[in-house]
């Protein structure tokens, strides 16, 4: 009986993740419970920290050894890529989000150690410039 029951509520928690109820379920706590944080605001506070060495945004424009992102709080933030370990997955283009680990220059300035998608992480290559 307790296999049935665990191998049922495998069952149905892979259905209700795989049909989308994972994401209405999140959205629902996030409109209804006032003290919720979704994971999206967790992670978009934690790539929100250049002080810290955590900094995510979109790129506006590039050139071979800097580029221009908008943060996630409007801020235009000028960062240098030229020694950072730059994912494969990652192109340097504008229009992309990425995340980035690094250290702050100064109030706009940011040096890169290592680049990632907003959307995961992956293998590290100098190559993609």
């Amino acid at each position: 009986m307790i296999g049935y029951c665990t191998a049922m509520s495998i069952l149905l928690g892979t259905l209700f993740f795989i049909s989308g109820g994972a994401k209405w379920l999140e959205s629902a706590f996030d409109s209804k419970i006032i003290l919720y944080e979704s994971l999206q605001d967790r992670k978009t506070k934690h790539w929100t920290l250049p002080e810290e060495g955590f900094l995510s945004g979109t790129i506006q424009s590039a050139d071979d050894t800097a580029f221009v992102i908008t943060d996630f709080l409007a801020r235009q933030w000028t960062i240098d890529y030229k020694d950072a370990d730059i994912v494969p997955s990652v192109k340097i283009n504008a229009g992309e989000t990425v995340k980035i680990t690094g250290k702050m220059i100064s109030y706009n300035r940011f040096n890169a150690d290592k680049i990632c998608p907003w959307g995961g992480t992956g293998q590290i290559n100098n190559s993609n410039r």
